[in-house]
């Protein structure tokens, strides 16, 4: 049984590695500068409870989470960062040297995660708001790279999933 062996060049599983990874690090880029920005619009309070001290700001995340976070923040911010998770889903699937959807599944997959180890260690009135980042943002970055399939045509053999 000869079978020849298959392997990705080295630059091309080099790049695969930046998309993904880049592909993270702008989703947490993004909510970050979202957060803030809605925060400074809407929730100056918010701003000025994470400008106290560690402590101070953990107490009141603890004891009243609603008031740090308030939902006039949160469904913005779900929705902002959702359609920002649509585009680098698109972004990384229209990039990607080989197997589109693939990376848009890890990538998705890896933002999931994230957002899951945030969930089981924040305060009960903040776990809500992390799962409902934890469901919306996978599923946005999933259907980036689904409407990129679509829209740029079938995937030929060299790029089909397998």
């Amino acid at each position: 049984m000869d079978q020849e062996e298959y392997r990705l060049p080295p630059r091309t599983l080099f790049i695969s590695f930046l998309l993904v990874s880049g592909g993270y690090v702008l989703s947490v880029t993004v909510l970050f500068i979202l957060a803030f920005s809605l925060a400074t619009a809407f929730s100056p309070e918010t701003l000025e409870a994470i400008g106290n001290e560690p402590a101070i700001f953990e107490q009141q995340l603890n004891n009243n989470p609603a008031e740090i976070l308030p939902q006039k923040l949160y469904w913005p911010l779900l929705v902002l960062d959702a359609l920002a998770c649509l585009g680098i889903g698109f972004a990384v699937a229209r990039l990607a040297p080989f197997a589109k959807m693939a990376h848009s599944i890890f990538l998705a997959i890896i933002i999931f995660i994230g957002f899951l180890q945030l969930a089981i260690g924040a305060p009960a009135g903040l776990q809500w708001m992390l799962i409902g980042l934890m469901a919306s943002t996978p599923v946005a970055t999933l259907l980036g790279g689904r409407l990129c399939i679509l829209l740029t045509g079938t995937p030929s053999p060299e790029n089909a999933d397998h």
